[in-house]
């Protein structure tokens, strides 16, 4: 076999390679953005509650109508949501 005929069967295996390598990180980027835009939509619903439970209107109650004790989630005023999202900004 001569040289030149080795090199390019080289040449041809690293090509081969090559396109094997590129179909498998095209599918890393599918993957990876699939999963990525499942962990954005996911993380919205969780800003979304954490945001409904930090307001503290959710927490207005009318006291003439109350009549059982405060529940510690009353108390709390969504405190440990504010401070979630604190920390997610």
């Amino acid at each position: 076999m001569t040289l030149t005929k080795k090199v390019y069967e080289h040449i041809d295996k690293l090509e081969k390679e090559n396109e094997r390598l590129e179909k498998y990180i095209e599918n890393l980027q599918v993957v990876h953005f699939t999963e990525l835009q499942t962990e954005k939509a996911e993380n919205a619903r969780f800003r979304k509650a954490l945001e409904f439970y930090a307001d503290k209107k959710t927490y207005e109650t009318n006291v003439t109508d109350q009549w059982e004790p405060i529940a510690p989630i009353d108390q709390d005023q969504g405190e440990k949501a504010r401070q979630e999202l604190e920390q997610s900004k």
